[in-house]
C-alpha cells in the first residue's frame, strides 16, 4: 500500500482496493539508516475496506475503540 519517510499515522477508511495490490502493509522506508524514528510505533487503521480480489489478513479492520468511523 506505499512506505513512508517520517513518523506517521494512517487512517483508511471506507476504501475499494485495486487488483494490483501486494500483500504487504505499509511499511517505514529505512530499515537500516534510520532518518526519522518512529517514536510514536506504527499506526496504519483500516476500517470497512473492500476488495473484490484480496482478503488479507493485516487489511481487517483494526481501529482503536476511540475512534467513530463516518
Amino acid at each position: 500500500m506505499g512506505r513512508f519517510h517520517h513518523d506517521s499515522q494512517f487512517f483508511l477508511k471506507n476504501c475499494t482496493l485495486g487488483d494490483s495490490i501486494l500483500n504487504q502493509p505499509i511499511t517505514y522506508a529505512y530499515r537500516n539508516d534510520v532518518k526519522d524514528e518512529c517514536v510514536n510505533g506504527f499506526r496504519f487503521y483500516h476500517h470497512n475496506l473492500k476488495s473484490e480480489h484480496y482478503n488479507y489478513g493485516w487489511l481487517r479492520d483494526n481501529l482503536p475503540a476511540d475512534v467513530k468511523p463516518e
